[in-house]
């Protein structure tokens, strides 16, 4: 799992030049999917982890996922969605 989100993140951090720029920090949550994402995006952004099941200290990120909603109903797969529909909603 740990080389695998690396060869994730790794490429998308090095291969936009604007990567810090756009994101200077990055805030995950605890999961044990995130590992090693300060080490794959170590010297680009500072990366925060937050506390297991403290959902309010990724506020911005818990406010856009409610907005969402309204539009993509639990449950229901993306594939459900055109790319249209799914540009349009954000």
């Amino acid at each position: 799992m740990k080389l695998l989100l690396k060869k994730r993140f790794s490429p998308l951090a090095q291969g936009n030049p604007n990567f810090a720029k756009l994101f200077k920090t990055v805030t995950s949550d605890n999961g044990s999917e995130f590992a090693s994402l300060s080490e794959a995006l170590h010297n680009i952004s500072d990366v925060y982890f937050t506390h297991p099941y403290s959902s309010w200290e990724r506020g911005t990120n818990e406010n856009h996922n409610g907005l969402l909603r309204r539009y993509l109903l639990k449950g229901k797969s993306l594939k459900d969605y055109s790319d249209n529909q799914i540009q349009r909603f954000t």
